[in-house]
């Protein structure tokens, strides 16, 4: 009973899924090693490049001193003979350091490339939603002119991002991702506060009573007490367009940066 028990709590536990959301970073594919196969490799990676090192060192020796080169070396200046010998030093030394530093360079994962590149047809970079946010100001809009594509298009943007099982491979494309969406997400709540405040406003101008006048249920008094000042009247206003342009400056520099970001991992922007 102890062991059916265990098994039906395996199997009906959820499955792990590496990563998580596409914000997230994917911990499978970037697991680093523990401390005893850390030990166990650097001893090893040195022995193997020594090794190495000594087979390279006697092969060439070998071949610099068989019968055949003395030979030809016996028909030819011995200064040639020397200068050939440099050359494929050289060679050799240029080749080991280029591989080298292509192991260096980190490529980008195919898997990066096509969340990329899905983020891309969303929000494409010449694409009319952020062209719309680099050639606006908000505190010249209205809210009769605000675009609803727009907010369409980071809604779809929003729903793309929670319905993908594994993050980004690599972790700083990860993290300017995660700042993207956490700006896309900012800025839809400030838009909605902005839209709220100016719809608010312009209610109170439509039942305000004019200026002289009594409210219901109140009697006109000798003296009219003077209208509310304007500047007090769209305080509101004024706060929620200063953080909707905050908000909005926000979003632009995360969406370059994550450009910026996905360029510098190797991966082209073609707009």
């Amino acid at each position: 009973m102890v062991v059916r028990a265990s098994q039906m709590v395996h199997y009906l536990a959820p499955p792990l899924i590496a990563g998580g959301r596409l914000s997230e970073p994917d911990k499978e594919n970037n697991r680093k090693p523990g401390g005893l196969e850390t030990m166990i490799a650097l001893p090893a990676k040195y022995v193997m490049s020594a090794i190495g090192a000594a087979l390279s060192i006697s092969g060439f020796v070998a071949l610099v001193t068989t019968q055949s080169v003395k030979t030809w070396v016996k028909g030819h200046p011995y200064p040639i003979y020397l200068a050939l010998i440099v050359s494929v030093l050289v060679v050799a030394g240029t080749l080991d350091y280029a591989y080298s530093m292509r192991k260096r360079i980190k490529l980008p994962s195919d898997h990066d490339k096509k969340l990329c590149s899905a983020t891309l047809e969303r929000l494409p970079v010449n694409g009319a939603v952020i062209g719309w946010l680099k050639h606006t100001e908000m505190t010249d809009m209205s809210v009769a002119d605000f675009p609803a594509d727009v907010l369409d298009a980071f809604e779809k943007m929003t729903k793309f991002s929670r319905t993908q099982p594994i993050g980004f491979d690599d972790a700083q494309l990860a993290r300017s991702f995660e700042s993207l969406m956490e700006a896309i997400t900012s800025f839809c709540r400030s838009v909605d506060s902005w839209t709220f405040a100016a719809h608010s406003q312009e209610l109170k101008k439509i039942i305000a009573p004019p200026p002289g006048t009594a409210a219901a249920g109140e009697f006109l008094s000798e003296i009219s007490h003077p209208p509310v000042p304007r500047h007090t009247a769209d305080a509101g206003m004024e706060e929620e367009t200063t953080a909707l342009t905050r908000r909005h400056h926000e979003l632009v520099g995360a969406y370059d940066h994550f450009i910026r970001t996905a360029h510098a991992q190797g991966i082209d922007i073609d707009g």
